[in-house]
């Protein structure tokens, strides 16, 4: 999630899907996926919106401005 951040700074949404992880840089199953994903959202650092994959960011654990 943090390389999804800094690639996209300014922006309070993250698209995040399985299918774009670089597994070179963060190789992982897809269960670890998602459960990183569920624990992420248990700890509202992110809340998922109603479309598929993006979710919203909580700018109070991130600020994702300049």
């Amino acid at each position: 999630m943090y390389l999804i951040v800094r690639e996209n700074p300014g922006k309070d949404q993250v698209f995040m899907s399985f299918a774009n992880v670089h597994q070179l840089l963060t190789p992982m199953s897809l269960a670890t996926y998602t459960r990183g994903v569920r624990e992420l959202i248990d700890c509202e650092f992110i809340a998922p919106s109603i479309n598929t994959n993006i979710y919203w960011i909580n700018p109070s654990y991130f600020f994702n401005g300049d």
